[in-house]
C-alpha cells in the first residue's frame, strides 16, 4: 500500500501550504494533489523524484511508510533552517538573498536553442540558487568540452556558468560570454568586436577562433560566476613562490 497521498497531506499541513501552493511547486494543477491525497491516483515517477528531493527525504520513506511525528518535525526544522538561510523574516538577510536561476544542462542545448523564447519551456527548466546573485534575469549553463581550460587552469568540462543578459553595445573584449545562435550555444571569450562581427577565442590556444555575425545572435549572456567541482592546481608561478617560501623557512630554521 502506498502512503504517498497521506504523507503529502501531512507535509502540507506542517508547512501550512494549500493544495494549490504545493501543486505550483511542481508545475501541476491543484486537482492532481487532491487526487493523490484521496488515493484516486499517484504522482508520476519524475514528479515523485522531484517531491522527495524537495522534501529532502528518500522516495522509499515517502511511498512505503507513513511519516512519523519525528519525520514531520525534522521537515519543519529543515524548512525553518532554510528560511533563515534565505532571509525569510529577517530584513537584513533579505538584502543578500539570491533568486532561483534557470539552469540549462548541455543535454538540453538543442531544445534551448529551439525554445529559448518560449515561456513554457523556460518555466520547466531546473533551478539552482547561487549565493549573493541577486539578478533575477540570470541564467546558468553547463559548460561542455575543454576549450576553456589550459594547463589545468580555467573553466572545466561540466562547470556551471552563470550569466547575466547583455545587449550588443555592452559587450567587452576579454570577457567570457554565453552566445546562442540558431546553430549553436557556445561559451567563449570575446577577442574582438568588428562592426557586425564578433570573434571568440578559447583559452586553450590549440582551438581555432570562431567568428559570428552579430545579426545571427539570438541571446548573449555575460559570464559572472563559475561553479566547479574541480580545484585548479597552482600555476607555475605559484609553485615557484611556494618553493621559495619553503627554502626561506628552512634557512630560518622553521
Amino acid at each position: 500500500m502506498s502512503h504517498i497521498g497521506n504523507n503529502i497531506r501531512k507535509v502540507r499541513m506542517v508547512r501550512k501550504m494549500s493544495q494549490a501552493e504545493f501543486a505550483k511547486l511542481f508545475h501541476l494543477a491543484r486537482p492532481s494533489v487532491g487526487a493523490w491525497e484521496e488515493g484516486r491516483s499517484e504522482p508520476k515517477t519524475d514528479t515523485l523524484i522531484a517531491i522527495a528531493k524537495y522534501l529532502q527525504i528518500s522516495i522509499d520513506a515517502l511511498v512505503t511508510r507513513e511519516l512519523t511525528v519525528d519525520d514531520l518535525f525534522s521537515l519543519r526544522s529543515f524548512k525553518e533552517k532554510m528560511d533563515r538561510v534565505h532571509g525569510h523574516g529577517n530584513e537584513k538577510l533579505k538584502k543578500t538573498a539570491s533568486y532561483p536561476i534557470k539552469y540549462v544542462p548541455s543535454a538540453k542545448y538543442f531544445e534551448y536553442i529551439v525554445n529559448f523564447d518560449k515561456a513554457d519551456f523556460i518555466d520547466q527548466l531546473e533551478e539552482i540558487n547561487v549565493p549573493l546573485i541577486k539578478i533575477p534575469t540570470c541564467r546558468a549553463f553547463e559548460l561542455t568540452g575543454s576549450e576553456m581550460e589550459f594547463n589545468q587552469q580555467g573553466l572545466h568540462h561540466g562547470d556551471i556558468i552563470v550569466g547575466k543578459p547583455v545587449t550588443s553595445d555592452k559587450i567587452t573584449p576579454g570577457r567570457i560570454y554565453i552566445i546562442v545562435t540558431e546553430q549553436t550555444l557556445l561559451i567563449r571569450r570575446l577577442d574582438q568586436a568588428e562592426k557586425n562581427k564578433l570573434i571568440f577565442t578559447s583559452d586553450d590556444p590549440n582551438y581555432e577562433s570562431i567568428t559570428i555575425d552579430e545579426p545571427e545572435i539570438l541571446e548573449r549572456w555575460e559570464a559572472m560566476v563559475a561553479i566547479s567541482a574541480c580545484l585548479n592546481p597552482p600555476t607555475r608561478l605559484e609553485e615557484r613562490v611556494l618553493l621559495l617560501e619553503k627554502k626561506i623557512d628552512k634557512l630560518n630554521g622553521c
